[in-house]
């Protein structure tokens, strides 16, 4: 694995994380903490994560955390509408699909490229047609329910 790859996962495991420390990212891409936080810097320093100093139990810590311009930039778990590569789909095909097979990365990346409230519209009209499997609807609803106090925890904060 070289160094687009390796930045790559360093990424998307800080995102999955929240704001880790960089010692906390190292334990869980499961690399010593001497050979991540070169790589960290040289991400912060191209502007593809940001460095946040912050005191945690007395100890001042470094954050990782990714840049606002990128929050949204991250890519979807698979392409839910792989039969249409040149991405001409409908927003309710698209939403459907998400929802059909449900998985936390999929909403997410549903809920910021069109809203929340879009998608839980989506998923609304989906249950009054009855043609939804009852796992995949139980499923969604309680991924879709965790999202809404994420947004709402978020509005909170700022």
């Amino acid at each position: 694995m070289r160094s687009r790859d390796t930045d790559d996962t360093l990424i998307k495991t800080a995102a999955r994380l929240g704001s880790p420390s960089v010692y906390r990212l190292a334990k869980a891409l499961d690399r010593p903490y001497r050979r991540v936080l070169p790589r960290v810097k040289t991400l912060a320093e191209a502007g593809r994560l940001q460095l946040v100093p912050a005191v945690k139990g007395g100890r001042t810590v470094i954050q990782v955390r990714l840049p606002k311009r990128n929050r949204a930039a991250l890519p979807a778990p698979f392409p839910v509408t792989w039969s249409r590569p040149d991405g001409n789909v409908p927003v309710e095909t698209e939403l459907a699909a998400v929802l059909m097979r449900p998985s936390f990365a999929g909403l997410l990346d549903a809920s910021r490229r069109f809203g929340l409230a879009r998608v839980e519209q989506a998923a609304r009209e989906l249950a009054a047609e009855g043609d939804w499997n009852p796992g995949a609807r139980a499923d969604a609803g309680q991924l879709l329910h965790n999202l809404r106090i994420g947004h709402d925890r978020a509005a909170r904060q700022n």
